[in-house]
């Protein structure tokens, strides 16, 4: 099939952001190219009704196709679900899977995008994500992607510690929580310390710049037909909500899969609005501490077989 005769797929994942999802949805449709842009909605079992607004809402739609899944099986299987079912289709030449929260802001998104392809051939590409609420951090809102620091396996046991310790003197019941003098270290290490000194010496510019094979941000990730053709799925393991980016890293450098990180290609993050959907705030932070611990867990224990050498 000619490359003119293909599609460009996008999968939104929904879970309790009905506005997110229209506002995304809307800024997909005012981007402009060379091809027909098809929209494919996934429900994560929303509890609030947000299923029956969407699929009320583009009834009829020759662009949108709305979905919901039986049970909220995590983010890696819903987005697995529609790529395995789009995949089938053959007409593909870009799948683009975003969370709802993200806001296209280039109208020539699709034209920058074939631009890049067509000179890298990449399997999977990652554009510069700004995140608006998180301006002011000492990452100044940019998201995209990691710092090379944050794949090694010594930083990510310590993140991987950090978050259990975290979690752990938030479960506990007493109002008053007596920090241990190793929390405190881990807390000063992850945040006060090496992070902050390596971001802001070593990799200031460093998401600024184009780079290649490096873990792309998850919120927003471009899969050429090369990588369509070889994998059935996006995500494996399937992680329920954090750390699917490291793991598909690995896995597409084992399988030397080109990745490309292109900053001339930037969107809009609106972070965290479904975790935000947890009204009580210690329940969100428990969620966040918790799934942020799994999923560094199983990326070490992935790593222990892996072939990269200096890990």
């Amino acid at each position: 099939m000619s490359e003119q005769n293909k599609n460009v797929y996008f999968i939104i994942l929904n879970y309790n952001t009905f506005h997110e999802t229209k506002n995304c949805v809307t800024s997909i449709r005012k981007l402009i190219g060379n091809y027909k842009k098809n929209i494919v909605i996934v429900d994560n079992c929303s509890p609030d009704g947000s299923f029956f607004e969407l699929a009320d809402s583009y009834c009829g739609s020759a662009d949108v196709e709305v979905y919901q899944l039986e049970e909220n099986v995590g983010f890696s299987k819903a987005n697995n679900y529609a790529y395995q079912m789009i995949r089938k289709r053959g007409d593909i030449l870009f799948c683009i899977v975003c969370n709802s929260d993200i806001v296209f802001v280039q109208q020539n998104f699709l034209i920058l995008l074939e631009q890049e392809y067509r000179h890298s051939q990449f399997f999977l590409c990652g554009p510069q994500i700004f995140c608006p609420s998180k301006k002011s951090t000492f990452c100044k809102g940019y998201q995209s992607p990691m710092y090379p620091f944050e794949w090694r396996e010594g930083y990510v046991k310590a993140y991987h510690a950090y978050n259990v310790y975290k979690y752990r003197m938030l479960k506990q019941d007493s109002p008053i929580r007596i920090k241990s003098l190793g929390g405190v270290i881990l807390r000063w290490f992850y945040w006060k310390g090496v992070r902050k000194f390596l971001i802001k010496t070593l990799y200031c510019r460093y998401r600024e710049k184009r780079h290649e094979n490096v873990p792309v941000h998850g919120s927003c990730l471009i899969i050429s037909e090369l990588f369509m053709e070889k994998e059935e799925k996006i995500f494996y393991p399937e992680v329920r909500f954090y750390g699917e980016e490291l793991l598909l890293y690995l896995r597409s450098r084992r399988q030397q899969y080109k990745i490309v990180y292109e900053p001339k290609l930037l969107i809009h993050h609106l972070q965290g609005m479904s975790t935000m959907s947890i009204e009580n705030e210690r329940e969100r932070d428990l969620f966040r501490y918790e799934n942020f611990a799994i999923g560094a867990e199983i990326y070490i224990k992935q790593l222990k077989n892996d072939w990269l050498e200096g890990w």
